[in-house]
């Protein structure tokens, strides 16, 4: 496979055929990822304070989606377990109170999403993001609005894509073919970029 455009080097990536039909146990915090039978999705697999979702859905794509709101205000989120931050649309943005031609923002790198057409974007403070019973504070995302959510049917709505940055510490257990997936508190100590213990 190529390299990614922002110089990130992959040997592959692992996608929703091969999740299809097994649950998918991402734990963060331990940089682990193991693939298991369905059957088997008991507390010792989610986590004992595992919060299920039943995620919704993209037009023309596999995306999951999950609510999600923004400084109090609803807006809906795609799961990205591939996007090492999170990025807002505008339209989220205002609607929650966010300037992003404001002093507090910068120039952000060009975000992609699920194309590789890039577009800039800006990056700065964007306050209390809520999800699946997790809510993190002081949240500094980019805001753009990414290609693909035309296709997706999105570019109307408030929305999130919701990147790493939001997955850190947590468990994510996925059973794909039933479109949806459980968040818990990882088994383990957080990890920093470098896989070091935090």
């Amino acid at each position: 496979m190529p390299d990614r455009p922002d110089g990130v080097r992959i040997a592959g990536v692992a996608g929703a055929d091969l999740m299809m039909n097994r649950l998918a146990v991402i734990d963060f915090g331990c940089g682990t990822f193991a693939v298991r039978p369905i059957q088997n999705m008991g507390s010792e697999i989610v986590g004992t304070d595992a919060q299920l979702v039943g995620a919704g859905s993209i037009r023309d794509g596999k995306q999951l989606t999950l609510p999600v709101t923004l400084n109090g205000i609803s807006g809906v989120a795609t799961l990205d377990s591939g996007a090492r931050s999170t990025i807002i649309n505008n339209k989220f943005a205002l609607a929650a109170g966010v300037d992003p031609q404001s002093a507090s923002f910068r120039a952000g790198e060009p975000a992609r999403g699920a194309t590789a057409n890039a577009v800039s974007s800006r990056v700065g403070p964007v306050g209390t993001i809520r999800f699946a019973g997790i809510t993190r504070t002081n949240m500094v995302a980019r805001v753009t609005d990414l290609p693909y959510l035309e296709g997706a049917g999105l570019s109307d709505r408030s929305t999130l894509n919701l990147g790493l940055d939001l997955l850190e510490g947590t468990r994510l257990t996925i059973d794909y073919s039933s479109r949806r997936f459980w968040l818990a508190q990882s088994s383990c100590k957080s990890l920093d970029r470098n896989g070091a213990s935090k």
